[in-house]
Order: structure tokens, then C-alpha cells, then sequence
């Protein structure tokens, strides 16, 4: 080897040179990567040992060696292990070289054609040529298939145990045909002594597996203590093998999921199977799946086994969030139904009580008439609150739409809400007067409906279910809003981000403004705050139900604290008006 710091590609030939330059490569500094077939580990170890053994070479030599292990040249591995760097075993390998910071070797094998020879001729003759490069461009590509073979590999040790202990050897194959991976697929099944885990992509999938005798196998691994855990989409589809599993092996679990583009197979955390899905809608397993990858390899065994674990768990957990929602929701729809036609007895009751002279006269001065009106209007509100909140988790809440005049729904709804908060004072010093202005600031003159004059807005909704929104709003506003302010509700027409038109409603108190804590969750189910000045806490339901009644007539709805100088809140909401 002639000057390193020349760019020089050069051929060596000649056995006693060949081993020369070998002997010079590896003699220079730590850091070397070589890669050889397997029939090179004896000339690597004594040229290791020789140029261990000089005596001006001080400090140990390291190597990254990767070779085909095999019977024959395990002692030779074995010896390398021990005194050079890190040895692994890559089945199949042909090429021989070595590279290190700045040079590349890269060695030609000739093979002799006798049959019978001693290890030391073959060792003297299998290498005589030699390419020498320290061309950078060079010795980045060899880095770069060094570290691609390296990372395929596996240690030294596993192989050699494998070979000696007779355990199989690590596999990681591509399967593309269809017949041979179903086969597979049944051999992994009846192979299982402790434990086989299954991620279906579909629900048919159940059905194909079924079909193969898959499920079969299961119930008598099941039958004879073997854990099974299966992850798949439930639907009626398959209902009929979800029977076979609970009556013949109740003890297999078997967990919903949705739908995805891969299978996955597990046995006995030493084997996976993955799957892809390519025709979903197949009947039989060797049309509905493309290609798959079949290994033993212990990380990727166990990293998927992990996964499913998670996944599981997932699962588990959101199978008991369903269960208590459920009885949660049983629970509230019982307890509404129950309260609902006795609070409105109390309310109708209570409202001819106090119409009337002699009672009203009577309880002017201790005012328990008010109380029980005033409790029973809010239990009349929780129970009704309570049943839409149940239809609507269990989306049977219905919209009946209609044509009508939106002007008309909010005047009754402001005279309504008036005439309800006299009521409620009816009898007690205390009242809340709080004037309501409403005003229509239209930016279109012209309205679709020619029988209707410019001020006119005509939607198609639910005129009920608009009147509650409303009156909730108005409500919460009245609320927080002190005696003789105002409460502002201006209705506007504008166009949305498509160019349609649609009515924005605001509804603008000017009380103590929202708790910018719990304004970017004010529409959630449950947030609520005491108004000021009371210590009564609202159950956090009326907003919620307006957002759903809102979003599902297509509108938005939002919130937001006035300027320092308009103090209060406004919230607003819009819906599509008809043309």
C-alpha cells in the first residue's frame, strides 16, 4: 500500500501479498469492520493473533467481525469472540472485504478444485487477489454495506447455540404465496402450548379463519388451558362464530375493535404472523390477503406482543366505560321519568295556590309558596335537562323541522321569559328587572320570501327546540345580569365561509362575564360556575344541549367576554336561513 493521503484504487495479486496486506490493514488502529464467508474465520484469527503477537504493537486491536457461522468454523468464531471486538453471524454470505476510517480492502476468493485438502492449503490458497482503495466515495459505500449487513445480523452466540443446542434458527420471511402462508397460518395454530393472541382486520374475518379450522383448533387450546385472546371487529356478520367460541370455550376472550389493513397472529410469544388485508369484503381467506411476514425474531415477537397488549387494555377499559355509561344512562333516564310527573304536579299545584287571594295572602309574609314554586320550576328544568341529555347520548333525540318566522319565536320568548321571572317574584321584595332590547341589524335588504317584508327571517328548524336554546340563553343571561341593566339580542344576516346565507343571533348581558377558566370548556357536559351573588350551582347541561341542538340544524355556537367598557358576556349562535 503506497501513500494514504493520494486518492489510490489499486489490484493486488500473489498469495504471500495478499496476506501482507491484510496483516498491514489490520494492524493499524482500532475501528475495523470486516465481512467474509464462512470459510475465511481461520485466516482471520491467525492473522489476528500475528499481529496481536508483534512486539511494537501495543494496544489491543477491536473488530467488528460478520461471518456465516456454521459446524465448521464455530471453534474459529468462538476464539474471535474472545479476543477481538463483536462477532455475528449472517446466514449466506459471499462477499469478502474490510474497511476502516480511510482504507478499503475487498478480497477475491478463488476456490481450488480438489476436493480434499487441509485446512492450511485451502487457507493459503482461497484469497489472491486484493482491491486497495482509499477513495472516500469508495469506502462510504462499503461503510454503508457493512452497516446495512451488520444491522441484519444477528450475535455470534445466538447462532452458535443454535447449532450445538439444536434450537432453529432465526427467520424473517416474506410470504406471498397464498396456499403456503394459509398453511402456515394452521401449522402456527396447532403448534400453540401457552398462549396465542389474534388481531383480525375485520369482521369477516372471524368467518375466513373459521372456514380454515382455525377456530376449531382454538377451542381445543382453549380446552386444554391455553390462553387465547381475540382482537376483532363484533357485528352480526360474524355472530354465529362468536356463538361456536362462548358455547364450546367460554374461557377464550374475545374483545371489540375496529377495522383496519392488517391481521396478526402471535404463538406463544416466539413466532408472529402479520397479514395484510387486501379484499376486505372476500369470503375466503386465500382471496382476502396479499402478502405477510412470517419470523421468529425475538425483538420484532415481542414489540408486536406488546402492542396487542396495549391495544388490549384499550380495549378492556373502554368495554367497562361502555358498561358504566350504560348503566349511567339507564340510571338518569329511570330517575327522569320518575321525577318528571311529579314536579309538574307540584308546579301546576303550586301556580293555582298562588293565584289564588286566600293562600297568596297568607304566604305574603313567610313566602313558602314562592320557594316550593321557584324549586319546583328548577327540578322541572333538571328532569327535562336529564332526558334530552340521555336521548342525545343515545341519539334518539329527534328534530322536528319546520318553516316559521324566527322574529316571532324570539319576541314570545322574550314576553315569556319576562312573564316567568314575575312570576318567580310573585310575593317577595326581591326582584330582577333587567330591561331586554332586542334589535334586527340586517346587512341583506332583500329576503327570499316575497310575501314577507325585509325585516322578516324565515328558517326551517325545530321551532321548539329553537325556543329552548333560546330561553336557556335568555335565562343564563337574566342570571348574571344586575336590575335595570340591559340585555342586548341582535339578530343579524351574513354570509358564510360557502356563500350561504345564515341569521346570527347575540345575546349580550352585561353582568359579571364568563370565568375565562371555564370559557373554552363552557359547552362541555357538566361545566358549570355559581352566578354571582348565589351560592347555587347549575347542573352544567343547558349550554351542552344547546351546541348539539344548534350543530344538528348545521349552526355554530360560541361564547366570549365583552371590552372592559360593554363589561358582561356575549353568546352567540347562527343558523342556515332559507332562500
Amino acid at each position: 500500500m503506497t501513500n494514504e493521503h493520494s486518492d489510490i484504487t489499486q489490484l493486488l495479486y500473489g498469495n504471500q501479498r495478499v496476506k501482507d496486506t491484510l496483516s498491514r490493514f489490520l494492524s493499524k488502529q482500532n475501528g475495523i469492520d470486516l465481512c467474509s464467508d464462512s470459510r475465511t474465520a481461520a485466516q482471520v484469527l491467525e492473522i489476528y493473533k500475528e499481529v496481536s503477537s508483534e512486539p511494537n504493537n501495543e494496544k489491543e486491536i477491536k473488530i467488528r467481525f460478520l461471518t456465516d457461522i456454521n459446524a465448521e468454523n464455530i471453534p474459529f468464531c468462538k476464539e474471535l469472540m474472545k479476543i477481538s471486538g463483536e462477532v455475528r453471524h449472517l446466514t449466506g454470505i459471499k462477499t469478502n472485504f474490510a474497511v476502516r476510517g480511510r482504507e478499503y480492502i475487498g478480497i477475491a476468493t478463488l476456490k481450488k478444485e480438489a476436493q480434499q485438502q487441509e485446512a492450511e492449503e485451502r487457507l493459503a490458497h482461497s484469497q489472491s487477489y486484493v482491491i486497495y482503495s482509499n477513495v472516500k466515495s469508495i469506502i462510504e459505500q462499503q461503510q454503508y454495506l457493512f452497516n446495512n449487513l451488520w444491522e441484519k445480523s444477528i450475535p455470534a452466540e445466538h447462532r452458535i447455540r443454535e447449532l450445538e443446542e439444536g434450537v432453529q434458527s432465526e427467520f424473517f420471511n416474506i410470504i406471498t404465496d397464498n396456499k403456503k402462508l394459509s398453511q402456515i397460518l394452521i401449522n402456527l395454530t396447532n403448534s400453540v402450548v401457552k398462549e396465542m393472541v389474534l388481531l383480525l382486520p375485520n369482521d369477516k374475518a372471524l368467518i375466513r379463519i373459521d372456514k380454515l379450522g382455525i377456530i376449531d383448533s382454538l377451542v381445543r387450546a382453549s380446552q386444554n388451558r391455553v390462553i387465547v385472546k381475540i382482537i376483532c371487529p363484533l357485528s352480526k356478520v360474524n355472530s354465529h362464530v362468536q356463538k361456536k367460541i362462548t358455547d364450546n370455550a367460554p374461557d377464550i376472550n374475545i374483545l371489540h375493535s375496529t377495522n383496519s389493513r392488517h391481521g396478526m397472529y402471535i404463538v406463544d410469544r416466539i413466532k408472529f404472523l402479520r397479514v395484510e388485508l387486501v379484499k376486505p369484503d372476500a369470503e375466503n381467506f386465500l382471496d382476502a390477503i396479499g402478502f405477510a411476514v412470517y419470523s421468529n425474531n425475538e425483538r420484532s415477537t415481542e414489540l408486536f406482543r406488546w402492542m396487542f397488549e396495549l391495544l388490549w387494555n384499550e380495549r378492556m377499559v373502554n368495554e367497562k366505560s361502555k358498561h358504566d355509561n350504560k348503566i349511567q344512562d339507564q340510571f338518569v333516564n329511570i330517575a327522569a321519568h320518575e321525577l318528571r310527573s311529579p314536579a309538574q304536579s307540584i308546579v301546576g299545584y303550586t301556580e293555582l295556590m298562588l293565584m289564588d287571594p286566600e293562600y297568596k295572602q297568607v304566604d305574603k309574609k313567610e313566602g313558602y309558596l314562592d320557594a316550593i314554586y321557584r324549586n319546583s320550576l328548577r327540578l322541572s328544568s333538571l328532569t327535562n335537562e336529564l332526558l334530552d341529555v340521555s336521548r342525545i347520548e343515545n341519539q334518539t333525540l329527534q328534530l322536528d323541522k319546520q318553516k316559521f318566522k324566527l322574529n316571532d319565536v324570539i319576541s314570545f320568548v322574550i314576553k315569556d321569559v319576562q312573564k316567568q321571572r314575575h312570576r318567580l317574584t310573585i310575593g317577595t321584595e326581591f326582584r330582577r328587572s333587567a330591561k331586554i332590547m332586542y334589535s334586527n341589524l340586517l346587512e341583506k335588504e332583500e329576503q327570499s320570501n316575497d310575501d314577507a317584508n325585509s325585516n322578516d327571517i324565515f328558517i326551517e328548524a325545530d321551532k321548539e327546540r329553537i325556543t329552548q336554546v333560546l330561553i336557556n340563553l335568555l335565562d343564563n343571561a337574566l342570571k348574571s345580569t344586575k336590575e335595570n341593566d340591559i340585555i342586548s339580542i341582535i339578530v343579524q344576516i351574513q354570509e358564510d365561509g360557502r356563500r350561504n346565507l345564515e341569521v346570527i343571533i347575540n345575546i349580550k348581558d352585561s353582568g359579571m362575564g364568563i370565568d375565562p377558566k371555564i370559557l373554552p370548556y363552557l359547552f362541555e357536559k357538566f361545566c358549570t360556575k355559581p352566578s354571582p351573588g348565589s351560592r347555587i350551582r347549575g347542573t352544567g347541561l343547558g349550554l351542552y344541549i344547546c351546541k348539539w341542538i344548534i350543530e344538528a340544524h348545521g349552526g355554530r355556537i360560541w361564547a366570549y367576554n365583552n371590552n372592559i367598557q360593554d363589561k358582561g358576556a356575549t353568546v352567540s349562535f347562527s343558523l342556515p336561513i332559507l332562500r
